[in-house]
């Protein structure tokens, strides 16, 4: 066998170079090693994102930048935490109902139609929203904020943030790409190039 660092012959039996000091155990297979990108993120308990370096049982010796929740805010109606099964239940009973109310009305007079096709558009929005949750529990929405779900399918408006380990910016998350092909990203405010594939599955659930 042969060093891959310096190309010195070396015994099957050691696990360190004799003339560079090169850990054998890789080349050898006893420890693995994945390599995924070039920026490391992490989330929520010091968890790293795919499409970072990844060093399973080597140590990573790169800046890490650390994202988890400034803010989390259980959905509720009346009191009671909202569930996801809830959004799809009255959001496809809405839907159609009032759906059957603006049929019934054709020919008609009728002034309240353009209120009837907005709590129809709401109750779809509603329904998709809940399916979607329920799915993949993390949705994008408006002004940094973020629609999540638990495992129990407990809905929550959530806000990440954290810091850029390059620099001293903040870290955004941002939709970036094509238009029909548009990826979550975590973007440092002050240099938009440190940046790095978000992946909210990683996340833990949210805690009020």
């Amino acid at each position: 066998m042969f060093c891959n660092k310096c190309g010195s012959s070396i015994s099957n039996t050691v696990n360190y170079c004799g003339q560079c000091g090169e850990n054998l155990r890789v080349t050898k297979g006893e420890v693995n090693q994945s390599i995924a990108g070039d920026n490391g993120f992490s989330a929520g308990q010091y968890n790293v994102f795919t499409g970072n370096n990844i060093n399973l049982g080597v140590r990573d010796e790169k800046p890490t930048a650390f994202i988890d929740r400034k803010s989390v805010k259980p959905v509720k109606l009346m009191g009671k935490h909202i569930k996801t099964a809830w959004l799809m239940v009255v959001g496809f009973v809405g839907f159609f109902a009032n759906v059957a109310t603006i049929f019934t009305s054709i020919g008609t007079p009728n002034n309240y139609n353009l209120i009837l096709w907005l709590l129809c558009s709401f109750s779809a929005f509603l329904f998709i929203l809940g399916f979607l949750l329920k799915r993949f529990r993390f949705i994008p929405l408006i002004f940094q904020r973020n629609a999540e779900s638990d495992r129990s399918g407990h809905v929550y408006i959530t806000k990440l943030s954290g810091n850029c380990a390059l620099c001293d910016g903040e870290l955004k998350l941002r939709n970036l790409g094509p238009k029909n092909n548009k990826k979550m990203f975590l973007c440092c405010t002050r240099n938009p190039e440190h940046r790095c594939h978000f992946d909210p599955t990683i996340l833990s659930d949210p805690i009020n």
